[in-house]
């Protein structure tokens, strides 16, 4: 599944990052995310097309941290397109950055991104 790709994506910029809910106690900088939506679409080719939400949450110390994490996200997932190569499997990606939801406070600490992705997987 994507979720693979996203997870291997997020790794490779170096943040710690949890599907769905991040361990209880978990400090410093990190992403919580989740597959948020999902739409298998019919066509002719024996491609499957798939369209998926996904929503990060972003954790940092300040506000400038959690707006430049913010930033590299959506430089990796809202300009994704073409073939990306993971765990065996080939994906024919577009990415397209759906809202940003900017909740930053003194309690939160959080900024909501939400990317959508069609893709290909051949």
């Amino acid at each position: 599944m994507i979720e693979h790709l996203i997870a291997e994506m997020i790794n490779d910029l170096g943040i710690d990052n949890y599907p769905v809910e991040a361990p209880q106690n978990t400090k410093g900088t990190f992403i919580v995310w989740n597959v948020s939506g999902f739409n298998s679409l019919k066509n002719t080719s024996k491609d499957q097309h798939h369209k998926v939400n996904i929503q990060f949450n972003i954790y940092a110390k300040s506000y400038k941290e959690t707006k430049s994490i913010q930033y590299k996200l959506v430089d990796v997932f809202e300009y994704l397109h073409g073939s990306v190569e993971r765990q065996n499997a080939t994906y024919e990606v577009i990415g397209n950055l759906e809202n940003v939801v900017d909740l930053f406070d003194t309690d939160m600490k959080q900024i909501v991104v939400d990317i959508q992705m069609e893709y290909y997987k051949k």
